[in-house]
């Protein structure tokens, strides 16, 4: 979460119809946007139904309440196709998200919704949200630091910042060379897809599973997708979500992965 959007206005108004304090708010805003990331990553939340997107963040309160205080107060908004869709995920979404969005051809929910439920006034306020806004604006401009001469706010004090040091430029990085054309023959690629089953099987991998392991295990080879699924493993992610939060890791910069910062850390954990 980013810092500071627990002072916007659609914050308070969520936490004051869910009635929870703000650490909670925090939590379930950043586990909704977890579980989209693996499971809806277009931002398509709504092809779920309310309770499983309660089950999905783990929350025990009424489903339908949550989904309506969601909408309500702009976390949502309403979608033609996909009933609900996750406010401006395609600009707030992680890097590596949107990377799986591009590579997967289908492009962004929003990209589907056009400029209708907009003019329609689908995602403006109800006038009841409007006057809860104008209720806590007044609330918060009490608590601001008033002048004592003129009644304003006090003017912050300038930040002065060092002059940035100038950056040197950068090498060009050298063209990766081409891979000779029939560098791997019949014969080794055989071996290779013999040694992708066996590594399946052993691990007991479901058929709905099977595709997207073996493109990952040709792809990063065997010790990579180990670390992976070690890792993965180890944050807890299970059923079907499993597989796509391998890949998730797999596809973020090399130099991020979590086994390789360890090694260049002195083995120390991150």
């Amino acid at each position: 979460m980013k810092q500071g959007t627990e002072l916007k206005m659609k914050f308070k108004l969520l936490q004051r119809k869910l009635g929870l304090p703000l650490w909670q708010v925090k939590g379930l805003l950043q586990s909704l946007w977890d579980f989209t990331a693996i499971n809806a990553e277009r931002g398509d939340i709504g092809r779920f139904s309310d309770d499983e997107i309660a089950l999905g963040i783990d929350y025990d309160g009424d489903a339908d309440v949550l989904v309506s205080a969601l909408l309500e107060t702009g976390w949502f908004d309403v979608h033609s196709k996909y009933r609900v869709i996750i406010h401006d995920w395609k600009d707030h979404a992680e890097d590596w998200v949107k990377k799986r969005v591009v590579r997967s051809g289908l492009g962004f929910a929003v990209d589907d919704l056009g400029e209708s439920a907009k003019d329609d006034g689908l995602c403006a306020p109800s006038p009841e949200i409007r006057d809860e806004e104008e209720s806590i604006s007044k609330e918060v401009r009490r608590c601001l630091p008033l002048s004592a001469d003129v009644g304003q706010r006090q003017p912050t004090k300038p930040i002065l910042k060092p002059n940035p040091k100038p950056k040197p430029e950068r090498k060009p990085k050298p063209e990766p060379k081409a891979r000779a054309p029939g560098k791997i023959n019949s014969q080794t690629k055989s071996k290779i897809e013999n040694e992708c089953v066996n590594f399946l099987n052993e691990r007991s991998v479901k058929f709905r599973d099977r595709t997207l392991a073996e493109n990952l295990y040709v792809k990063y080879g065997q010790n990579e997708l180990e670390e992976a699924m070690k890792y993965t493993e180890g944050n807890g992610v299970k059923g079907p979500p499993f597989w796509r939060y391998v890949e998730s890791v797999l596809d973020s910069p090399k130099g991020t992965w979590p086994w390789i910062r360890k090694m260049e850390g002195g083995g120390k954990a991150e």
